[in-house]
């Protein structure tokens, strides 16, 4: 039987919508990943400089997923609070992420 180990990544400072998304062939991400979703209806790492989508913070991955050689159907979270300290952004500035996750109710909070 596996035993459950915390890893302080959820919060519980606000209820969890849950749910399954296609996250685009590109790469292997690890859970924390925040991703946006474009126009083919297909998620894609966070990138605060694309035009078609991916700008806007839409999808926390719950699990690591391996996405380099197909599309990957993926569980992750649409609402929540969230270890700022474990949410992945890529290259993009933190308060800014922070501030766009915010307003589609993705919560970065700070653990003691």
């Amino acid at each position: 039987m596996e035993q459950f180990t915390p890893d302080n990544f959820i919060s519980e400072k606000a209820p969890l919508v849950h749910g399954f998304e296609t996250i685009a062939k590109s790469a292997i991400y690890q859970r924390g990943q925040i991703f946006g979703i474009k126009a083919d209806n297909k998620l894609y790492a966070l990138d605060l400089a694309d035009k078609d989508g991916a700008a806007i913070p839409y999808f926390v991955l719950s699990e690591a997923i391996n996405a380099t050689a197909a599309d990957v159907d993926a569980t992750g979270y649409y609402i929540g609070a969230f270890n700022k300290d474990k949410l992945i952004y890529g290259s993009n500035a933190a308060a800014t992420v922070f501030t766009l996750c915010r307003r589609v109710n993705i919560y970065p909070v700070e653990f003691i």
